[in-house]
């Protein structure tokens, strides 16, 4: 296993891929400075990977695909969503420790005017991500149609018009 050069280098710590080795005792403040760094890293890796893939492709094609279909740790897919969010949000949009990245995911496909405004709701409410999603799901619409009960009816089962989309939906019974 070789040194990962982004996580190593200082003479103290270094990160490979099968763990971290440390270097003798080192003072508290290089742990906490260490820790600090690799929480960036963390955090940030959508960003890295989507503008790293996109550079690729940039210059590449789409070599990149093959690479990824090599990993175990990100599915082309979510690669491909990193990839649309770094596109569509310049370093100057991301936000960095105010808004999560994978809410930048769930956004990019908007025009830039309407994620702004939702990126401003996000951070001012603080959506999760289960609250962007219904805020971002499509309702349905009221239906309104008539039927009939008979008076031997145990139970009720409606049919309801064919425009009716599947799902789940609350009905009221009215007597007309």
């Amino acid at each position: 296993m070789t040194d990962l050069p982004v996580l190593s280098g200082n003479g103290v710590f270094h990160a490979r891929e099968d763990g971290l080795t440390i270097r003798g005792t080192p003072p508290r403040e290089s742990f906490v400075g260490y820790g600090e760094g690799l929480a960036r890293v963390w955090r940030a890796m959508p960003w890295i990977l989507g503008d790293f893939f996109n550079a690729w492709e940039s210059a590449y094609g789409d070599e990149w695909y093959q690479v990824a279909l090599n990993t175990d740790e990100y599915s082309v897919n979510t690669i491909e969503n990193y990839m649309r969010a770094a596109r569509s949000f310049p370093p100057h949009r991301r936000r960095i420790g105010r808004v999560h990245p994978s809410k930048f995911v769930r956004i990019a496909h908007f025009e830039e005017e309407e994620q702004e405004r939702l990126l401003d709701q996000i951070e001012q409410e603080g959506l999760t991500s289960n609250e962007l999603n219904q805020l971002l799901s499509p309702k349905p619409e009221a239906i309104e149609f008539e039927t009939i009960v008979p008076e031997w009816s145990e139970g009720l089962y409606i049919r309801a018009p064919s425009r009716v989309p599947a799902g789940k939906y609350r009905v009221r019974l009215t007597p007309l």
